[in-house]
């Protein structure tokens, strides 16, 4: 048993309801303190990759494969919902395998695999990373694969987009800016500081991290056309933000 004051989900309802855009000073630590403890559990998690000799570098071939199945996605499921938003996704996406050809991607390590809020527990002293056992409707083969950790970064970086939009809180695209950010600089600034070496150079982080949140996107967007449509919009305006990205 882990002493601790709520999950991730609950702790930042209780952050938002009194945010605004000048006043988020603890947004903007609680953010930046998530994103170093997920450098640090991936930095055991790297050495532990490296222990087992599953250490590998991310090839463009598995990101294509990615890509296809997303394409696959989007024309069997969403191309109705998306509209003629549906020729911007591929089209963004198409873009992105080309930024990434020729440049080097990074390593693949053992990853949570299924990072959000509801994974992570408020302490006294931070926060604690809880449910590795990877995304439930995948299947044991799945979730054992390796993967790169911006995965991770990415599916936390949509958790904090999800929380703040499901409140609906005033200035709402403000705030997720500085709690992205301020996770971001957390992630990063600790994962210098570390001296690791599992992530690619930072501007291809940027485009991995765009690719790796637009999968999770379309994927929430699947989910929510199915399940929940009352929440379809969440995902509709993050899949809108990302297409605005350069890449």
């Amino acid at each position: 048993m882990v002493e601790n004051n709520g999950t991730g989900w609950e702790t930042w309802e209780g952050l938002l309801r009194d945010s605004n855009v000048t006043n988020c000073k603890e947004i903007i630590a609680q953010a930046e303190v998530l994103g170093e403890t997920l450098a640090n559990l991936h930095k055991d998690l790297a050495a532990f990759s490296r222990e087992s000799q599953q250490y590998t570098l991310l090839v463009l071939d598995c990101l294509q494969f990615r890509i296809v199945r997303l394409k696959e996605l989007i024309a069997n499921e969403l191309i109705s919902s998306l509209g003629r938003q549906f020729s911007v996704v591929i089209d963004k996406l198409t873009k992105l395998e080309k930024s990434l050809d020729g440049v080097g991607l990074g390593w693949q390590i053992r990853i949570h695999g299924d990072l959000h809020l509801e994974q992570v527990l408020k302490t006294n002293t931070g926060w604690r990373v809880i449910d590795f056992e990877g995304e439930p409707l995948k299947s044991i083969e799945e979730r054992r694969n390796y993967n790169s950790p911006l995965k991770d970064v990415a599916s936390m970086l949509r958790s904090l987009s999800y929380r703040i939009h499901s409140l609906k809180v005033p200035e709402s695209m403000a705030i997720e800016r500085l709690a992205q950010d301020g996770f971001l600089n957390g992630y990063f600034d600790t994962y210098d500081r570390l001296g690791e070496v599992f992530l690619p150079e930072k501007s291809v982080c940027s485009l991995l991290l765009t690719l790796f949140q637009l999968e999770r996107v379309l994927y929430e967007y699947t989910y929510e056309l199915k399940y929940r449509p009352d929440w379809i919009d969440i995902p509709k305006s993050g899949l809108q933000r990302l297409l605005m990205e350069n890449t």
